[in-house]
């Protein structure tokens, strides 16, 4: 039977699997039952619809509470489908694959690999050259100034280090990002030129050959800004060390041969932390690592979404059994009474000799109630248990079904797990 909520939503009535008290009323003709007979069976009916009426507002709760379930679950399929409707799952998926796909013929020399020990000491490079200058630079500062010790200026003249530590890294991005962009370009190339003398002239006179770009190549490199750059703090770091050279030499005369070497070394620090620039920069291992990474969020994100569905679901479920237990038990409270009364009227008369025309109960609890027209001297007592009371109970049983909100979020639960099988799949 169908029905209607208060929400304009149609649905299915619910029923209990052994309705009580729906069998046509049971004629009792006047005479057959006496009067105390029919009091307390009055009382016995009054009770069980006192019954009903007690358990009205516990099935309220558990109705509100079905209701409410079935909404949250309504909710998080709808969080479903708007997720997978958005395409991030389809795009992460896309990019994985790209990645995968523009990588396929790298062969033994993956272009994604990263060679993990040069990142892992750039930084610690980056800070004993940055002590290592400060300590030399900063006292050539300091005599230069006159700085007193502990004075501002004493302190200050070891900024200029950081500033210098500074644009060692920039130098090395600039020439690591040319050098990774030159050296793509160059291992897409089927051919190459020979090298001699006449390439060497060549490139005297021409830069560089005329090229084209795809839409998935690297940028071109920019080689003069990271030659210029790169050359300058070179030049710059490469006279202070010269100055400091001289400045030990002048003041230990034995060390005077000393002092190219002295600088060279200063040289080869900055150039170390350079290089380690250049060797950790990747920018297919950086692309992979953020592609993995969006693709990691969006799996759980979808995890979590799905988990959440079912676990309301599973929490629907539980409000709904707790429901039909509900009903089962006021159904059953009421029909008890009843039972009960007739039962202890057919014991009298049993113990009197005399044959009662009331039936005997039966087995199962919910099927023994009958709704009786007794018949008296001042007319007809209609006895019945009023399940009526209830019907709006069955209405949101059916109405909120548990079965149809778990296939709506297994419907889309399928939506969204496709996209990550199927790109092709998109929610509708």
């Amino acid at each position: 039977m169908t029905a209607t909520d208060g929400n304009g939503v149609v649905g299915e009535v619910w029923v209990p699997s052994r309705p009580c008290g729906d069998c046509a009323p049971e004629h009792l003709p006047a005479g057959s039952v006496e009067e105390s007979e029919i009091t307390a069976l009055v009382r016995a009916y009054s009770a069980g619809n006192a019954v009903l009426v007690e358990e009205k507002q516990a099935l309220a709760s558990a109705s509100a509470a079905v209701v409410r379930t079935f909404r949250q679950v309504q909710d998080a399929a709808d969080r479903i489908r708007v997720f997978a409707g958005v395409g991030e799952v389809v795009e992460a998926g896309d990019a994985r694959r790209a990645v995968v796909a523009r990588h396929a013929a790298d062969g033994p020399e993956d272009r994604r690999r990263v060679v993990r020990w040069a990142r892992r000491l750039l930084w610690p490079a980056v800070v004993l050259s940055g002590l290592y200058d400060a300590v030399y630079l900063g006292d050539i500062l300091q005599r230069l100034t006159s700085a007193d010790e502990g004075s501002f200026e004493y302190w200050a003249a070891y900024l200029p280090a950081v500033g210098l530590t500074l644009a060692l890294l920039v130098a090395g991005a600039l020439v690591a990002q040319a050098l990774v962009r030159a050296r793509g370009r160059a291992e897409r190339a089927t051919t190459r030129d020979a090298l001699g003398v006449r390439l060497v002239l060549r490139r005297l006179v021409t830069w560089r050959d005329a090229g084209r770009r795809e839409h998935d190549d690297l940028p071109w490199p920019v080689w003069p800004l990271a030659v210029l750059f790169t050359v300058a703090v070179f030049t710059v770091l490469g006279s202070w060390a010269a100055i400091r050279a001289k400045m030990s030499g002048a003041e230990f005369a034995a060390l005077k041969p000393y002092e190219p070497y002295a600088a060279l070394l200063i040289l080869l620090s900055a150039a170390a932390v350079v290089m380690l620039k250049v060797l950790g920069h990747n920018p297919f291992a950086d692309e992979a690592a953020t592609v993995a990474k969006d693709f990691a969020a969006v799996r759980d994100r979808a995890e979590a979404l799905v988990a959440r569905a079912r676990e309301l679901t599973v929490a629907h479920w539980q409000a709904w059994l707790d429901l039909e237990a509900r009903w089962e038990t006021a159904r059953s409270r009421a029909c008890r009474v009843v039972e009960l009364a007739i039962v202890e009227l057919r014991e009298r008369r049993s113990a009197s000799g005399a044959a009662s025309p009331l039936q005997p109960p039966g087995l199962a609890v919910t099927d023994s109630v009958p709704e009786l027209l007794v018949g008296t001297h001042a007319g007809v007592v209609h006895l019945r248990l009023d399940f009526s009371v209830l019907d709006q109970v069955g209405v949101v049983a059916g109405t909120y079904s548990p079965e149809a909100a778990e296939q709506r979020v297994e419907e889309r639960v399928a939506e969204l797990l496709g996209q990550f099988g199927d790109p092709t799949r998109r929610a509708g």
